[in-house]
């Protein structure tokens, strides 16, 4: 279970590294093109949802060790990228947070050779 949830959790990290980083992009273009609130919104979403996956790609890299540590980081990741979800114009994070929760079980219920 520690390398499922290592892969899953890797995984579903660069799926929001990735939307980030296109959000962070399309923020940025909304705001040349003068929609400053959605624009500034979109991009304030791809820069924290930079930080919730580079949170979680440490949560996920942890889990193949430290399984107590790695599921606090991928619940930590993943709450926050609800909450992100939740409060920013970017609503596609709040199920990419849910999806950080699978790891993060397959993390605390794994069990030492």
């Amino acid at each position: 279970m520690r390398i499922a949830a290592f892969v899953t959790g890797l995984l579903f990290s660069l799926i929001i590294l990735g939307a980030s980083i296109f959000a962070l992009a399309g923020g940025t273009a909304i705001g040349v093109l003068g929609k400053t609130q959605e624009g500034v919104s979109l991009a304030g979403s791809g820069a924290y949802g930079f930080l919730c996956s580079i949170l979680g790609i440490v949560g996920a890299s942890l889990s193949l060790k430290f399984k107590w540590a790695a599921f606090v980081l991928l619940i930590l990741a993943g709450l926050f990228t609800i909450l992100i979800g939740a409060y920013t114009i970017h609503k596609n994070m709040i199920v990419f947070g849910a999806l950080l929760f699978l790891p993060a079980i397959f993390a605390a219920v794994s069990k030492k050779k």
